[in-house]
């Protein structure tokens, strides 16, 4: 069994509770300690129980929290090895000595299997996973541009997929704050995932036999939870997959604790 929450999903930090009977995990650290502290014990955790960390990459929303966590209980990082020179500009001596290095192939902390792929992103590296425990699994893709055939297989028969719906394409075009630049580095293969093409993706997850989508990654600027919920609840209509019957679709907010999943 698999128990699987957001702790803070959104533009200003990240982080998943993953956690079998023996083993608990945090994907992502991009929130404060105090914060993490706070809604762990929400969902009965408490941080020192926590067996490591494991880092998709190396942007400041995903791993701000990571070297007073480490400070503070000691526990092992693991990240990509081809991640190693990003993450050593971006986080401390004593984090980085706590790193363990892993590759291509799948690996195990504990009783849970991780499975990686490689995301297009605008960082050196970014990495999806696939977390697996006695015939549970779970995928988290949550910064990516596009997704390719490849990721589409990689999330494909996943109980239950964390996938970014970042923003409306329309309300990005119409944000007179942010510059072009940044709205194209946003729109690029390299940049977020629309609203629009998350719906696309969710379609062909429910063809490949995954019953629970959480729209993760949320602009708070040029999205909203139920403009994105009703996006891809619509497209899912026109394609004859009724939201509810067929999947099940979540949205994984930044300012609270997510709802907590049970696989079995």
């Amino acid at each position: 069994m698999l128990k699987v929450c957001s702790i803070a999903s959104g533009s200003k930090g990240n982080c998943i509770y993953v956690a079998s009977q023996t083993t608990k995990l945090l994907i992502d650290c991009g929130i404060c300690l105090k914060e993490i502290t706070k809604r762990l014990e929400q969902i009965g955790v408490k941080p020192n129980e926590i067996n490591a960390i494991l880092l998709t990459h190396e942007h400041g929303d995903h791993i701000c929290g990571v070297d007073l966590f480490v400070k503070n209980f000691g526990i092992p990082v693991y990240v990509h090895k081809k991640t190693s020179n990003a993450f050593a500009h971006k986080l401390k001596l004593n984090t980085m000595k706590a790193m363990q290095y892993f590759t291509d192939d799948k690996f195990t902390i504990g009783d849970i299997t991780i499975d990686a792929c490689e995301l297009s992103h605008d960082s050196a590296f970014c990495f999806g996973y696939a977390i697996s425990c006695n015939g549970s699994k779970a995928a988290i893709a949550t910064d990516l541009g596009c997704v390719t055939p490849e990721i589409i297989n990689f999330l494909s028969g996943s109980q239950l997929v964390f996938l970014e719906s970042n923003h409306c394409t329309e309300m990005l075009s119409n944000n007179d704050y942010y510059p072009l630049k940044l709205k194209r580095r946003i729109l690029s293969n390299r940049g977020h995932l629309s609203n629009k093409a998350c719906a696309e993706v969710v379609y062909s997850l429910v063809q490949n036999n995954c019953g629970q989508i959480v729209l993760s990654h949320l602009s708070e600027k040029n999205n909203h939870p139920m403009h994105a919920y009703n996006t891809i609840k619509k497209f899912l209509e026109s394609k004859g997959v009724i939201e509810g019957v067929h999947v099940a679709v979540d949205v994984a907010l930044q300012d609270r604790v997510g709802t907590v999943f049970l696989l079995d």
